[in-house]
């Protein structure tokens, strides 16, 4: 048999339930489930209140978070700054590595060029590509850089479009033209002196600044402020030619001179070299000046279309007065070749071939003729120059010419003789021992390694109205940014 356990009751506890009918039994159960519900309903309300305090502070959270990685000053943001900055950087260096290295493939000439600087590229395994004057873009991170004629590196840029049009491609293109005026600031001191044994003039009797015969160039604040024209592109750099050519300060009897005299055969061997060197000294190198230098025959013919030996040849007024022709030989003894005339007047053989020349420009009275028919082109280049009082002018190239019995030989000039303007080789000392004197006036040309041009240009021939451009440095000239 089992028997359970009996739990002890305290006589309190029987009391306590002792009496109790059903009904208040009942009533109280009835009053605790209220109490419960009361209860479950409270805390049912204290949940949904700290669920959305929690969802707010989680989003706020969150917030933050997101900010911290991705907002302007996020992690993330930083993180992608310092790549791209860093990339950046590398690039930069490329550039700079490749036109190191074109530099010293030219032996520290500063002409070059996209071809150059992709060579390098490809040398070094870079993979870049350089176009233009001068454009490099990246194909991997898509950004173009430019860089100018002394190697200095602007950019990034995100499109070739935001880089803008160069100067050199809007002519290129006829946006510009050539002829068009531009702002260029020139210098408001410079000197430039000529010795008088440099170009032949050692005779006192030439009476040259009163027998000093040392020929002297100036640039003040009020002489030799010149307009400025454009004249091309060469190796992607604008050339400007001196819209009126400059003045020396000589005079000759008291009366002003205003031109570079030459003689004989210093003519030939210095001429050139000495025009050269006045219009660098006065326009030296500078971030904007690439080189300046005297105009040459090369110019004139870019001008005229006679740029080629077939065109030369065919326009050549040499063999119409009994001259040989461009490229044809020739062949004197005992004879004086500039050199050996001024080495003691010492014989030789003279023997070479033809490459001076001389044509005629918009003649009606020559039976062969150069034809410009850009009014504007020919002003600019073939107005007003008649010899031996109008604004003629040297050109800085060598030449020989020669008939039958004698070579001649001498620099370029232009100037209108006779009722006819031409330009070609100036024969100033001849074979046979002979030499004259010469007189024209220098015309610089400067060329500049301008970048980036803006609209608004002019064209209609007025002095007063230019073609502003601008450059990468943003130097301002009088108004304009070049």
């Amino acid at each position: 048999m089992i028997y359970f356990p009996c739990k002890k009751i305290s006589k309190k506890q029987l009391k306590k339930g002792k009496g109790e009918s059903n009904d208040e039994k009942q009533g109280k159960q009835k009053e605790k489930t209220k109490n419960v519900r009361k209860c479950s309903s409270r805390n049912k309300g204290i949940t949904l209140i700290a669920l959305v305090i929690t969802i707010i502070v989680l989003l706020i959270l969150a917030g933050v978070t997101i900010a911290t990685l991705t907002g302007e000053n996020g992690i993330i943001t930083k993180a992608t700054q310092a790549k791209d900055k860093t990339e950046i950087s590398a690039e930069k260096e490329q550039i700079t590595v490749a036109y190191g290295g074109a530099l010293a493939k030219k032996n520290g000439q500063t002409d070059i060029n996209a071809s150059d600087m992709q060579d390098q590229f490809d040398k070094n395994d870079t993979n870049a590509e350089a176009s233009g004057a001068i454009k490099v873009y990246f194909p991997d991170s898509k950004r173009w850089y430019k860089v100018d004629g002394n190697g200095n590196v602007t950019g990034p840029f995100a499109s070739e479009d935001e880089m803008g049009t160069t100067l050199a491609e809007a002519i290129e293109s006829g946006e510009i033209k050539i002829g068009d005026y531009v702002h260029f600031e020139n210098p408001t001191s410079g000197k430039a002196e000529v010795d008088a044994d440099a170009l032949g003039l050692e005779r006192t009797d030439v009476g040259i600044n009163n027998g000093d015969n040392k020929q002297v160039y100036e640039i003040t604040e009020e002489k030799n402020q010149l307009n400025w024209r454009v004249l091309g592109v060469e190796d992607g750099r604008v050339k400007l030619i001196a819209g009126s050519p400059l003045k020396s300060n000589n005079t000759i009897n008291g009366n002003e001179a205003p031109y570079l005299f030459m003689y004989g055969a210093k003519s030939y061997t210095q001429g050139p070299t000495e025009l050269t060197k006045i219009c660098s000294t006065l326009y030296p190198k500078s971030s904007l000046i690439y080189e300046a230098r005297s105009v040459n025959m090369d110019d004139i013919n870019a001008i005229t279309g006679i740029t080629d030996e077939n065109k030369i040849k065919e326009v050549n007024l040499d063999p119409h007065y009994g001259g040989k022709q461009y490229k044809d030989t020739y062949n004197f003894t005992d004879q004086y070749t500039p050199e050996s005339w001024l080495n003691g007047k010492t014989k030789t053989t003279v023997s070479g071939t033809v490459d001076g020349y001389y044509y005629a420009i918009n003649s009606e009275d020559e039976e062969v003729t150069a034809t410009v028919s850009d009014s504007r082109l020919y002003d600019m280049l073939f107005k007003n120059v008649e010899y031996p009082n109008g604004a003629q002018y040297w050109l800085a190239s060598r030449g020989v010419r020669a008939d039958s019995s004698y070579a001649a030989f001498g620099p370029g000039v232009v100037f209108t003789v006779s009722g006819i303007t031409g330009a070609g080789t100036y024969g100033m000392f001849s074979s046979g021992g002979y030499e004259c004197a010469g007189f024209a006036a220098v015309r610089p040309v400067d060329s500049i390694n301008c970048g980036y041009a803006i609209n608004g240009c002019m064209r209609d021939n007025i002095e007063t109205n230019y073609c502003p451009f601008a450059y990468g440095d943003k130097l301002k000239i009088d108004g304009f940014i070049c």
